[in-house]
């Protein structure tokens, strides 16, 4: 089966610990708004969503979807390794909620596998 936005979602809120409500709330922590940018970052690059619906499912404008993306992009730029290990769990997590798996609670994802 094929990751779904669903999929990344439930994915993102169990890798940063919130509950998936928080993701399209209005909540303006650091915490919430580091995940909800990655989780946009990856709808857009590995699930190839548009700014738009991406928005439309988060509750957000697509400009301020732009802007998460462009965001994370150069967080990842520059290197950033909490970015880049945040994404990697949530990709991940994502791929195994779309084949049918479950994700254990945060801090036991088994690394990816390397291909």
């Amino acid at each position: 089966m094929e990751p779904t936005i669903e999929h990344l979602t439930k994915a993102a809120a169990i890798v940063g610990e919130l509950d998936q409500k928080e993701l399209t709330g209005k909540g303006h922590c650091r915490e919430v708004v580091s995940v909800r940018q990655a989780l946009m970052w990856v709808a857009h690059r590995e699930l190839g969503l548009s700014t738009v619906e991406i928005g439309k499912f988060l509750h957000r404008e697509h400009t301020t979807v732009l802007y998460g993306v462009r965001c994370v992009q150069k967080r990842i730029y520059t290197n950033s390794e909490e970015t880049l290990r945040l994404i990697e769990k949530i990709t991940h997590g994502m791929h195994l909620l779309a084949k049918g798996g479950t994700l254990p609670p945060v801090g036991r994802l088994p690394p990816p596998v390397r291909a």
